[in-house]
């Protein structure tokens, strides 16, 4: 996913939520019900949208230097990569969900020469 796309579906998720929004602490939790409505064909849009922009959004922060996925691999292909992390891992997920999302892409995408 290109960062214009990422940061126009993160603008947009955080303007479709607007009403009341307010920082949160995001738990592994609440991240894995995100990811498995993205991974349901028919999944409700904002926890899609949520999943997909989260998981980004990590992705970008570590991009080359914790995280080595494939350029232009698909936001979606990340999310996927995140969801079967977790459900593999359950013992893994920290009480915030950028870590667990961080921990997951690593280990999916490491980069070359890196060791965690």
């Amino acid at each position: 996913m290109t960062r214009p796309l990422v940061l126009f579906v993160a603008v947009f998720a955080l303007t479709a939520t607007a009403v009341g929004a307010r920082a949160e602490y995001v738990t592994s939790q609440q991240l894995k019900g995100w990811l498995e409505e993205h991974d349901r064909p028919n999944g409700a849009f904002k926890d899609r949208t949520m999943a997909l922009a989260y998981v980004s959004a990590v992705h970008d922060q570590f991009e080359d230097i914790e995280i080595c996925a494939p350029h232009g691999l698909q936001g979606k292909r990340l999310a996927t990569a995140v969801h079967l992390w977790m459900t593999r891992n359950p013992d893994r997920w920290s009480n915030n969900a950028a870590v667990t999302a961080r921990l997951a892409l690593a280990e999916s995408f490491p980069c070359p020469g890196k060791q965690r």
